[in-house]
């Protein structure tokens, strides 16, 4: 089926000779743009050489495949981007030469007339070399997407027979590499063979260990109990560091009082002063006599008693 892909290129080569079409259409596009028309001649004969090159000399092996597969997608793509080019840079033109001929100035009516009629003439021109690039890239790229996938086909037989057809020396390897996988089991096995745990010691150490975990789940115990007295005693001390605390206001509170009674007594006292000195002679004298009564009434009491 691969040999479809050469008749598509056979069959437009000779539609270029035979149809009057095809041939006006690739003689106009290498007329107004043959620089473009040119690169995509020849990149969409690229394909179909390298596809020879392979046929030829029967590569048929997944990395020829890849390769073919990279060149047809490049080709295609770079054909379409190279028409595309040739659409911008006509329009382009086009536009250029019109807005020219518009804002020109020119004599009479007559010479103004002709400058537009030839800049149509120009921009018409441009306009064909725009769509003939673009043409010319979107057949050349379907040219040679449709002979690519008869190429592949070369490559899709001998891809089923790629397991009949191993070489000697990727037979060896892959034995090799089996027997490699066998050794690492047998060491492993003879691992678990050579560990010969006794099932008393075994047993032994089952029991040692529950052990250690009732005397440690009995000792989590008396810790939580301590930890829960410890937190009884602190809020024993909490409530007698409160109840201190209350003390200690009352005490202040007395002593402000006993401060504010302390400060009353002394301007008493200060009053008392005051009128004392306000008294008069007489009245000292009277207090004077007074007093000697009071001291002969004591002495008389003392004598009294004893």
């Amino acid at each position: 089926m691969h040999f479809i892909g050469y008749l598509i290129y056979g069959v437009v080569i000779a539609s270029y000779f035979f149809a009057p079409a095809v041939t006006s259409l690739i003689n106009m596009s290498v007329d107004l743009a043959t620089e473009i028309a040119v690169a995509c001649i020849v990149i969409a004969f690229y394909p179909p050489l390298y596809f020879l090159y392979l046929h030829i000399f029967g590569k048929k092996d997944k990395v020829s495949y890849e390769r073919l597969c990279s060149v047809s997608q490049t080709s295609g793509n770079t054909v379409v981007s190279l028409g595309l080019i040739g659409t911008f840079v006509g329009l382009t033109d086009m536009i250029g030469k019109i807005a020219g001929a518009i804002g020109g100035e020119g004599g009479s009516i007559d010479e103004q007339i002709a400058l537009i009629m030839v800049a149509i003439g120009e921009s018409l021109n441009a306009m064909s070399f725009a769509f003939l690039t673009s043409v010319m890239g979107v057949a050349g790229s379907v040219v040679i997407f449709a002979a690519t996938i008869y190429f592949k086909m070369f490559f899709d037989k001998t891809s089923k027979d790629d397991a009949e057809n191993i070489s000697d020396e990727a037979m060896e390897a892959r034995i090799a590499a089996i027997e490699e996988d066998n050794q690492k089991i047998r060491r492993f096995m003879n691992r678990v063979i050579n560990a010969n745990i006794d099932r008393k010691e075994l047993a032994s150490i089952v029991i040692s260990n529950t052990l250690q975990v009732k005397a440690l789940s009995e000792a989590a115990g008396k810790l939580a109990t301590s930890i829960e007295s410890q937190c009884e005693s602190n809020q024993d001390v909490t409530t007698g560091l409160k109840e201190l605390k209350e003390t200690v206001a009352k005490m202040e509170q007395n002593q402000e009082a006993m401060m504010k009674f302390e400060a009353g007594s002394y301007k008493t006292l200060a009053q008392m002063s005051e009128m004392t000195s306000q008294m008069t002679e007489s009245e000292k004298a009277r207090s004077e006599k007074t007093n000697k009564v009071i001291e002969a009434i004591a002495q008389g009491l003392t004598t009294l008693k004893s």
